[in-house]
């Protein structure tokens, strides 16, 4: 599988063998301009200051709220995961407790 994000506020999980689109969604309320895929979840972040979460199983979402403008990149490193936005800040979150 390939998932892919964009401007267009969208996710789409492509199916490599098949060629096609098999899932879409709208992932955010603004451009998304970074994403990372682990094996539980999708983490989507851009011109807007929170981060959303996708749990892949169940569709779940989750947000982290902290950033006071657009967020440009996040990292995921075991359970932690790190931001950087354009308030000149990096947060350090913990994935499951979304702090």
């Amino acid at each position: 599988m390939l998932f892919t994000a964009s401007w267009d506020k969208m996710v789409r999980c492509v199916d490599l063998e098949s060629n096609k689109v098999v899932k879409s969604f709208i992932a955010s309320k603004e451009a998304i301009k970074c994403m990372q895929v682990t094996d539980k979840y999708i983490f989507v972040a851009g011109c807007d200051p929170i981060i959303r979460c996708f749990e892949i199983e169940t569709g779940n979402t989750m947000m982290y709220q902290g950033h006071k403008g657009w967020v440009y990149c996040i990292e995921i490193h075991g359970n932690r995961m790190f931001s950087g936005g354009d308030d000149r800040t990096i947060i350090i979150w913990n994935i499951e407790k979304q702090k």
